[in-house]
């Protein structure tokens, strides 16, 4: 079993560093670029203008984006304008093996960066295709990951089940966060205040602190047990006035969805091909003290009945965050369909307080007889950046450069992505690029020194379709406290 890394987790690090080039087309071609910064608690960064396209007097602007929470990359201020066939080309996927991508940058950013590379802990990460770092599994390394197929209704997929047959949803929300994954309307915000008064006696406290955290575990424990009891009520009078559509847990969800959105409009005529009649049933019981379930207040239900053959077997636990490094795990969750479909309020009935980087982390640590907490959180998060940088579960290695520009980061949604060169950076290089380079380079921006000019390097050109173009570079730094705590 991995070892409790609880006393040292905030002096923990979680980086990977980037570097590559990015399209600019400037307005003439002796212009001057200029050095930018960007900060993002989220995985991409703010736009930036690359060029603009299109025929004269109707042209549009072609925005750029970067991996990474902390950007340093050079851009001109006054950009050129190109046709709309010369940008759909640069859209399809650029090619940027002949310019030189960022292993270079890298070299010449970084002090000693390829003694760091050959000293360093070499690990095999193994990316899942999933939207965040806590249900990364490693292809089922750990845990078994949930088939990527829609349930009934078209609900999402339960997040991860574990060997054990378990079945998790992880939040990445505090209960402390408003109109979220059930918790709303005012019993919502009573639990909301309740657990921020804990929250600032915690961070306050010099004992008893796993005491202060199991209140607030127990709080939301509460809570959801007493929602249980409305929203069994709430589907009992769906299922009474839409007997014929609420057989099957699929049609139960459609028709839940069907009464919600009759809430918002409660006028004309609906989808989800149910007869005029229903309207007058919605009549009939929206005048119920319970109401009509409202999209967050189903939320829970309805995922439960998208997925019966996980909540409607063993059940499933829900896990929300408490702190900067704690959370707890609801259970169980199950719902029952005999005689009706109804939440088992007598399941609910569990608030377990996990200590970790991520929600789930110490429970793959259990799974595990070579990581513990620390390294299981680490390789969560590599795999996580890993997948955002090139949409595909290719397996990399840390403390090895790795080239991750695919052309679907192109053309996904109409934006372009620069090259992407990769270096999920073992324990002690993650600490110094968090403690000492990064420090460095702030100041050297804030200075507008020359020596991060430098850093940087030169930008190249090219030329694509008888154009020239500008690939300038960037260093960027995927940092995890940053993005599951915020920018300072």
């Amino acid at each position: 079993m991995g070892k409790s890394r609880g006393r040292t987790m905030s002096s923990d690090a979680f980086i990977s560093i980037m570097a590559g080039r990015h399209i600019f087309k400037p307005k003439t071609d002796s212009q001057p670029s200029s050095i930018g910064k960007k900060l993002s608690p989220t995985p991409f960064s703010s736009p930036v203008l690359l060029y603009r396209y299109g025929e004269k007097g109707k042209w549009s602007e072609r925005e750029g984006f970067y991996v990474g929470n902390r950007i340093y990359y050079k851009y001109f201020n006054g950009v050129g304008y190109v046709s709309t066939d010369v940008d759909k080309s640069l859209k399809q996927g650029f090619d940027y093996s002949n310019i030189g991508g960022g292993e270079e940058i890298l070299q010449n950013a970084i002090p000693d960066f390829l003694k760091r590379m050959e000293q360093g802990v070499k690990m095999k990460i193994r990316p899942d295709k999933v939207p965040s770092p806590s249900e990364q599994t490693g292809k089922g390394e750990f845990m078994i990951q949930q088939a990527p197929t829609k349930g009934g209704g078209s609900a999402n997929p339960v997040d991860i089940t574990t060997f054990g047959g378990d079945h998790y949803q992880v939040t990445f929300q505090k209960l402390s966060d408003a109109n979220q994954h059930g918790i709303y309307g005012n019993a919502g915000k009573r639990l909301n205040a309740d657990i921020r008064k804990l929250e600032a006696k915690y961070n306050t406290a010099t004992t008893k602190k796993r005491g202060i955290l199991q209140k607030m575990a127990n709080k939301g424990l509460r809570y959801f047990q007493n929602r249980l009891i409305v929203w069994n009520k709430q589907m009992a009078h769906i299922q009474k006035h839409f007997p014929t559509h609420t057989g099957t847990a699929k049609g139960l969800r459609g028709t839940m969805d069907y009464v919600s959105r009759l809430g918002k409009q409660a006028t004309g005529t609906y989808g989800f091909g149910l007869p005029p009649e229903s309207t007058r049933a919605f009549n009939r019981m929206r005048g119920k003290p319970t109401g009509y379930f409202t999209e967050n207040a189903g939320k829970i239900t309805r995922t439960a009945l998208g997925n019966m053959s996980e909540f409607g077997g063993r059940g499933g636990t829900y896990t929300f965050q408490l702190t900067d490094y704690a959370y707890t795990h609801l259970s169980k969750f199950k719902m029952l369909s005999d005689p009706r479909f109804r939440w088992d309020t007598r399941a609910l009935n569990k608030a377990l307080v996990v200590q970790g980087h991520t929600e789930l982390a110490g429970l793959l640590a259990s799974d595990s007889i070579n990581l513990d907490e620390q390294g299981i959180a680490m390789r969560q998060f590599h795999g996580q950046i890993a997948y955002e940088t090139s949409k595909s579960d290719k397996d990399i290695k840390s403390m090895t450069v790795q080239n991750q520009l695919t052309s679907s980061m192109n053309t996904a949604g109409g934006r372009i992505y620069p090259s992407i060169d990769l270096v999920a950076a073992d324990e002690n290089f993650a600490k110094y690029v968090r403690d000492t380079f990064v420090p460095i380079v702030e100041d050297e921006f804030k200075r507008s020194s020359q020596k991060l000019d430098r850093r940087l390097g030169e930008g190249k050109s090219f030329t694509h379709k008888r154009r020239k173009f500008w690939a300038l570079p960037y260093l960027s730094i995927a940092d995890y406290d940053i993005r599951r705590h915020g920018l300072d």
